[in-house]
């Protein structure tokens, strides 16, 4: 008896993730804006500059430097 009921509270749980998932957001409801942008972000060309920065850069030192934070200057 025990078991079954272990087991019935056990699929329970399994189950509530997917009763609380939103509903998708129908066609009507997306940003076309926002659509615009995230198609072109991708169309742009490249220019190899990036890359260019990878192979200049020794990502290694970067990882491990200690960045020293000041305190922004106030403007008189």
């Amino acid at each position: 008896m025990r078991k079954r009921w272990l087991l019935a509270c056990g699929a329970a749980l399994m189950a509530l993730p997917a009763m609380a998932a939103d509903q998708p957001a129908s066609a009507d409801e997306v940003d076309q804006d926002l659509l615009e942008f995230l198609g072109s972000v991708d169309t742009q060309t490249d220019d190899g500059s990036w890359f260019d920065f990878l192979r200049s850069t020794d990502i290694g030192k970067l990882a491990t430097e200690k960045i020293k934070l000041t305190a922004p200057q106030e403007k008189k």
